[in-house]
């Protein structure tokens, strides 16, 4: 199993294939675990 080592690359890469999810979301998930 590989383990994330970071979010916000993967959620920069979802956001440039088309997902998108709120600024507002975003800031949680990073806040959440410890990049924002």
């Amino acid at each position: 199993m590989g383990e994330i080592k970071a979010v916000k690359p993967l959620l920069e890469a979802m956001h440039e294939s088309g997902i998108y999810f709120s600024q507002r979301f975003i800031d949680s998930v990073l806040r959440y675990v410890g990049e924002g």
